[in-house]
């Protein structure tokens, strides 16, 4: 096995680490930080189901009366928003 799905951050940490040593330097960050080392074991086609039937998006959007919000972007919650519905709070939103 290669390992992939438990291995992948520390591609993200060091793209140079072989893959053969991704598992040894994976327990080292786990050891490392354990506070923010996280993995979840669920198997790939339920992990995607989920995301899938519960992820909300946003958008932000330039209104006359607000300037620049974030809004749901799902019909239904967009609804809401444009009759003065709930705006996400720009503070929890980072720019990408």
């Amino acid at each position: 096995q290669h390992h992939i799905g438990s291995t992948h951050v520390l591609h993200h940490l060091n793209p140079r680490v072989p893959h053969y040593h991704a598992q040894e330097a994976t327990e080292a960050i786990k050891k490392a930080f354990p506070d923010l080392y996280l993995y979840d074991p669920t198997p790939i086609p339920k992990a995607i189901w989920r995301i899938v039937s519960n992820c909300i998006s946003v958008k932000k959007v330039n209104r006359d009366d607000l300037g620049e919000v974030w809004v749901y972007d799902d019909p239904s919650m967009n609804a809401q928003a444009s009759e003065g519905g709930e705006y996400l709070e720009k503070s929890r939103w980072r720019s990408a």
